[in-house]
């Protein structure tokens, strides 16, 4: 299934997003994660405190020197330098 169809506007980083899907990262069944619900709220915490102390993130690199993963499967960034000004 497409993601498009799986979740809505899978492209954003949505912090508070509830559980649309299929997602399989920490195991499914018998095999789920005991430590799920406390990664995902240790998640969520970290980032929103992280991204409300940061007034501004760039790129420390030229856009056209970013290098990607040489992958046909995986779309990936090799390295992504980035410059954070805090609030």
């Amino acid at each position: 299934m497409p993601r498009e169809q799986a979740f809505h506007d899978p492209d954003r980083l949505l912090v508070d997003r509830a559980s649309e899907g299929p997602h399989l990262a920490f195991g499914k069944g018998e095999h789920f994660c005991l430590g799920a619900p406390i990664a995902r709220l240790e998640t969520r915490v970290g980032i929103t405190t992280w991204l409300r102390r940061t007034k501004e993130i760039t790129l420390d690199i030229d856009p056209d020197d970013v290098e990607y993963l040489p992958s046909f499967a995986q779309h990936g960034i090799v390295r992504l330098p980035l410059r954070f000004t805090p609030a």
